[in-house]
């Protein structure tokens, strides 16, 4: 059985979409609804205000005031929650693992696993914060330990920097 999808607009002419259960496509008992399969068409609004402007995909509590900062460029899918909500926007799980979670106050948490970048692409980082915190201390065993270029490590007098592979160069730090 399909699902059932009523559509009203809400006060700036925006589709508003409700969904019924079905057979296939369930709703759980906190009100979170799981999807077999889903396919969205179409493109973000472009070229208005970031009042008008709303995302191809737009998640929001019923009820939620539409944002009104969304990217005049245009916005492919949307998160937007109450004040106060503590949640993840986005939580990748694999066997009820966290992989891969953007929180609430859009801090990125990669799992275990790390974040690596493949296909020759380069990772630019910008860190707007005032804080910066590598939170293990590692040592490499020696200036020929296994590493790999671009690796980091600190321990209490030194920070270590592998500039090659299995290549390790170190800078003191002190206290001042």
């Amino acid at each position: 059985m399909p699902i059932t999808v009523a559509y009203t607009y809400d006060t700036l002419g925006n589709v508003v979409l409700a969904l019924t259960e079905s057979a296939v496509d369930t709703f759980g008992a906190n009100g979170a609804l799981s999807l077999s399969s889903v396919s969205f068409t179409g493109a973000p609004i472009t070229g208005g205000t970031a009042t008008t402007n709303v995302p191809l995909i737009l998640i929001s509590p019923a009820g939620q005031a539409v944002s009104t900062s969304w990217n005049t460029n245009g916005t492919f899918l949307g998160f937007n929650s109450t004040s106060g909500w503590t949640g993840n926007f986005i939580d990748c799980q694999k066997n009820g693992v966290s992989q891969f979670r953007v929180s609430q106050t859009g801090c990125l948490v990669v799992g275990s696993g790390g974040l690596t970048v493949t296909n020759g692409a380069n990772l630019g980082v910008l860190c707007q914060a005032t804080l910066f915190r590598l939170t293990a201390l590692l040592t490499p065993a020696t200036a020929a330990a296994t590493g790999t270029l671009g690796d980091m490590k600190y321990d209490t007098g030194f920070i270590y920097i592998c500039t090659a592979t299995d290549t390790w160069k170190r800078v003191a730090i002190a206290t001042w």
